[in-house]
């Protein structure tokens, strides 16, 4: 599975996380699909049953409490959840 990452879309906006947006880094659906695009031409049957985050922590909300500092985790990122 892939995270698509914190995306800029009426769904986010409507629930009120458009004010996060440029905080958390929060791109547009075209930006996502490109780099969810260039991630797949990496996968293989050793990624199978697990859940990827291309862009790596830099829009995963909750990832400095659960996995630690951004700064010091990969991209991509394997999620543990």
């Amino acid at each position: 599975m892939i995270h698509p990452g914190f995306m800029r879309t009426d769904m986010t906006k409507g629930v009120g996380f458009d004010k996060y947006w440029d905080e958390a880094g929060a791109v547009t659906p075209e930006v996502a699909a490109k780099t969810i695009a260039e991630f797949t031409n990496d996968l293989d049957m050793s990624k199978t049953g697990q859940l990827w985050a291309p862009r790596g922590a830099v829009d995963i909300g909750t990832a400095e409490e659960t996995l630690g500092p951004k700064d010091k985790l990969p991209v991509p990122l394997q999620l543990p959840w």
